[in-house]
């Protein structure tokens, strides 16, 4: 799968949100700082499985980040 499907809003949505982004910034005080990031992700929901010659699973889930 090379990309995301989705609605012509939620791709605005995502282009505004991240429209001034800076991939240098890091939620510390200081620069040198070591930056823990711990993930939790849940399942929510299995949508749909579809078979051609790969399988795809269609899932519904949440990601939790926690920096610290």
């Amino acid at each position: 799968m090379t990309g995301v499907l989705a609605n012509p809003e939620a791709k605005r949505l995502y282009d505004d949100l991240l429209s001034n982004y800076n991939r240098l910034i890091r939620p510390v005080g200081n620069n040198s700082d070591r930056l823990t990031v711990k993930m939790g992700l849940r399942l929510s929901q299995l949508i749909d499985v579809v078979s051609n010659t790969i399988y795809y699973i269609i899932l519904l889930v949440f990601l939790k980040l926690y920096l610290k």
